[in-house]
Order: structure tokens, then C-alpha cells, then sequence
């Protein structure tokens, strides 16, 4: 499994940052959390700190099924928001099962083992997700923020 070295919890400079659909959602949906946790205020407030840093948004193939499946967003439309955002994003394939087998192995659920699957092989940075217990056991392979961490 690749190790990746520390990192603080806001990147300087340009980073490649996969984003987990949840994110994207928030925001689309402007959501509330628990305890009036303003999910959609996160995501806009990030939103602005990727725009602002000029990082890079990675996009897997699942993360565009699993908006289209919650929000009805079509890919072009999706990508046409975060163009006028001012996001840069890049669209990548998803990976193929055996190499999220290392990760599912760990304990990690299917699905978010093909994130951090994908989110190695394309070289992120970072994940960014809502749902940091789903990846607690990949943290020392790749840092996990949520965007409230970042910004």
C-alpha cells in the first residue's frame, strides 16, 4: 500500500484534491447536518478555498453516478457548476476492483475503497469527504480532511 508523508491540514499551493460526492451534494442540495451543521456553507466555503489555492478538483466516474443519483445532475451540468465556480476539475476513469482490493481488505466498504483506489492512482493529494469514520482505516495512506478542515 503507498504511504503517504503527513500532510498539514490545509495544502499550499496547487494540490489534487478527490472529492467525494457528498461534498458536491451538500452544496447542490444546500443540506443541513446534524446539530444544524450548515453541510452546504462547508462545501461553498471550500469551494471558494479550492478556487482561491487554484487546487484541483479529481472527479471519478463513481463520483458523478452517485450525484446523478442523488441530485439528478447530468456529468456536463455538474462540471458546468464548477466551471463557474472558477474550479479547475479534472475527470478521471474509475479504477478497476483489484486495486481497491488492498483497501477493502483493511476493512474499508467497497464503494469507498474504489475512492481511495482511484484517489491514489491518479495522485491526489487528499480526499475530501463529510464522511470521515468511512475512511478512517486509509488516513495513514492518504490524509481524509472534511472541508471545514481546509478552509
Amino acid at each position: 500500500l503507498h504511504r503517504y508523508k503527513t500532510l498539514p491540514l490545509a495544502v499550499p499551493g496547487m494540490a489534487r484534491i478527490y472529492l467525494d460526492a457528498n461534498v458536491f451534494i451538500s452544496y447542490a442540495k444546500m443540506e443541513m447536518g446534524w446539530n444544524i451543521r450548515g453541510l452546504f456553507a462547508e462545501s461553498e466555503r471550500f469551494f471558494y478555498y479550492a478556487t482561491k489555492n487554484k487546487h484541483t478538483l479529481v472527479l471519478s466516474s463513481l463520483f458523478f453516478f452517485e450525484v446523478e443519483k442523488i441530485t439528478r445532475m447530468k456529468k456536463e451540468d455538474v462540471i458546468n457548476e464548477f466551471k463557474k465556480l472558477g474550479i479547475v476539475v479534472e475527470s478521471v476513469l474509475d479504477v478497476h476492483d483489484l486495486h481497491a482490493t488492498p483497501y477493502i481488505a483493511l476493512g474499508v466498504p467497497r464503494v469507498d475503497a474504489a475512492h481511495v483506489a482511484c484517489a491514489i492512482l491518479h495522485h491526489c493529494d487528499m480526499i475530501v469527504t463529510f464522511n470521515l469514520k468511512d475512511f478512517e482505516l486509509v488516513q495513514s495512506i492518504i490524509p481524509i480532511r472534511a472541508p471545514a478542515m481546509l478552509v
